[in-house]
């Protein structure tokens, strides 16, 4: 009986231990995509990945915030209308801001 309780205390330790390496892992991961995903340029994606780590806060508009905050130039992944593959994009060039949120390129005067 002794020996069936140790034994049941070693798997329960070893699950858990199992258990929050693969989570610690997919958190990393996660922040990672996030990091890229924001546009972080492939450079810096370690760095704000870690930052969204320590910080606790593994989203978009942190890791955006973050890009801004450091002046980073934004990273695009995908087709461009010449063909390649990845582009740098510098806020406010390419009329939108961080947010994604377009901006209105004409002004409006008031009567």
């Amino acid at each position: 009986a002794m020996v069936t309780v140790g034994l049941a205390q070693n798997f329960a330790a070893l699950r858990a231990l199992v258990t929050e390496g693969i989570q610690r892992g997919h958190m990393s991961l996660h922040a990672r995509n996030i990091a890229i995903s924001a546009g972080t340029p492939p450079a810096s994606v370690d760095e704000v990945t870690a930052h969204m780590i320590e910080t606790g806060r593994i989203r978009l508009g942190a890791a955006r915030s973050y890009i801004e905050m450091r002046g980073l130039s934004l990273y695009s992944v995908g087709t461009s209308a010449n063909g390649s593959s990845a582009s740098l994009l510098t806020p406010g060039l390419n009329g939108s801001n961080l947010s994604g949120e377009r901006r209105d390129k004409t002004e409006h005067k008031r009567s």
